[in-house]
């Protein structure tokens, strides 16, 4: 319970900013996720689940008075429990994995009218070309925790390997994921590398000028606010 009103008070907090409280949720949805795929919980109780309502079924049809309809009916809803995707699943497969391949295959028509295979991207030099910055981050941050002997400490040292950099690692998964949704452009993968390459250069390039300007803006007020505070001081 102390844990629980410890939780309550921290989102409550109005003194707590929301960029905290967002990656707190962020961090604590990817934990949970974490140990669920590590311990396999969702994954043992829908099998279990599954397991004892096909047993039910086959004890069924093998009921020598149904008739061939009624048997055929919980033979193809036992084949649908059998193939039945969760939401995690679902999810996995449509959000979660990058996968260039499509179902059905894309062809290229050429000036002879003689189709041609559309040339997939390869799954690393795609991933490493969208997120290319985040990558340098994710191997040159725990380097500089731990060599910097001014400033390291085990605590700082923690922080980045088990906070920082797995969530570095899920923006740069976003990046790929979202660069992914690009069609091959001109039957020509190193094309769509170099615009990955360009795009979130650019797009970084502006979330930081964004944090500066916001920052610049703050400082301003801040410092404006002082000398009103050291003018009244003096009047």
């Amino acid at each position: 319970m102390e844990l629980l009103n410890t939780i309550f008070i921290f989102f409550t907090d109005r003194t707590k900013k929301l960029s905290h409280k967002s990656i707190m949720i962020l961090f604590t949805l990817v934990l949970v996720i974490l140990i669920d795929n590590s311990l396999s919980f969702s994954y043992n109780y829908n099998n279990t689940s599954k397991l004892e309502q096909i047993e039910k079924l086959n004890s069924i049809i093998i009921d020598s008075t149904l008739s061939k309809t009624e048997k055929n009916k919980l033979i193809t809803l036992r084949n649908n429990i059998i193939n039945h995707e969760t939401w995690k699943d679902k999810l996995y497969n449509k959000l979660i994995s990058i996968d260039f391949k499509v179902k059905d295959e894309n062809k290229i028509i050429v000036k002879n009218d003689t189709p041609q295979n559309s040339k997939e991207r390869n799954y690393w030099i795609h991933f490493i070309t969208s997120s290319w910055i985040l990558m340098i981050l994710i191997i040159l941050m725990p380097l500089f925790a731990i060599f910097d002997k001014q400033n390291s400490s085990t605590a700082l040292i923690f922080t980045i390997i088990f906070i920082f950099e797995p969530l570095l690692y899920i923006f740069s998964w976003c990046f790929a994921k979202l660069f992914s949704l690009i069609p091959v452009l001109y039957n020509n993968p190193f094309i769509n590398y170099a615009v990955n390459f360009i795009l979130h250069t650019i797009i970084l390039l502006l979330i930081g000028f964004l944090i500066n300007y916001h920052t610049s803006k703050k400082e301003k007020e801040e410092k404006k606010r002082l000398e009103e505070q050291f003018r009244r001081s003096f009047k």
